[in-house]
């Protein structure tokens, strides 16, 4: 019965979820650390550097200096975001560029794909790996690319498809972007900015969907249940809290939460009516 009812909660999750976006969090790196483009419903973070690597302002007082919160630094230049620093062996936990992203409250998210261009210095890194995870110290990071990077400083695309990262809401994704290997500690290593010198004009972007959990009304993550039903009725007749997002209520799909979704989830999970359908 709980596999039943497990695989039930997916298959309406997958074929009921709403609300998709093509680009759910965009950094242009060209003035500045702040996502310039998100969907409606995601939360995104700053891009920010790892205490292990440092700006480059030594090479140009022109470049602006970003101070991340965990102390490591990194400069916006023609180039984009850029670095050095980077470990000149294996790879070094602290030396990192990171993005994260959240789904708004009452929302889910899924990753499909990140897209960015990258470029070295001739004496810089010449590897780099890119992983995540949904806890901020890195315990048990998920490597989704390692990359071997040529002996140049030409701009590539460094684009991660076929991806399938789901984020619920209330959880955070970081994404970070290791380099090392590199010929010498002092050699850059940039993520592109949008528009660049260095030939590849690709912003870092985050590519999925955002969702909700239709009839997951009290937003536990679980399938509809007594639970939500025991939630819907405290909304609409004692003034207790409302879905969110109100179309979590919304289980019979008129654009409104009222006693008619109630009638339609009590025949839902006690007769056998249909599902819900936000």
């Amino acid at each position: 019965m709980i596999k039943k009812l497990f695989l039930m909660g997916f298959f309406v999750l997958i074929l009921i979820g709403l609300t998709s976006a093509e680009i759910l969090a965009q950094w242009d790196l060209l003035a500045n650390e702040s996502a310039t483009q998100s969907d409606d419903d995601v939360n995104p973070g700053n891009f920010v550097a790892g205490p292990g690597i440092n700006n480059l302002s030594a090479e140009s007082p022109d470049y602006t200096t970003i101070i991340s919160p965990g102390g490591g630094t990194f400069s916006i230049t023609p180039s984009g975001a850029s670095a050095n620093g980077w470990s000149n062996s294996s790879l070094n936990s602290d030396d990192y560029f990171q993005i994260s992203l959240s789904p708004k409250l009452g929302f889910s998210l899924n990753i499909n794909s990140i897209n960015f261009g990258e470029a070295r210095r001739s004496d810089g890194i010449t590897e780099y790996q890119v992983q995540w995870s949904k806890d901020l110290s890195f315990s048990s990071p998920t490597s989704i690319a390692t990359v071997n990077v040529p002996d140049n400083d030409l701009g590539r695309m460094g684009d991660i498809s076929g991806l399938n990262i789901n984020v619920d809401s209330g959880e955070t994704i970081y994404i970070r972007f290791f380099g090392y290997n590199a010929e010498f500690s002092d050699g850059p290593w940039s993520i592109l900015a949008s528009i660049n010198n260095a030939g590849v004009d690709s912003p870092l972007r985050v590519e999925g969907t955002t969702f909700i959990f239709c009839g997951d009304v009290n937003n536990d993550g679980e399938s509809s249940n007594i639970l939500d039903l025991t939630y819907l009725v405290d909304y609409i007749f004692r003034g207790g809290p409302a879905p969110v997002p109100l179309l979590r209520g919304d289980l019979n799909n008129d654009d409104k939460t009222n006693i008619l979704d109630l009638t339609y989830l009590v025949n839902y999970i006690f007769r056998g009516g249909p599902e819900p359908i936000c």
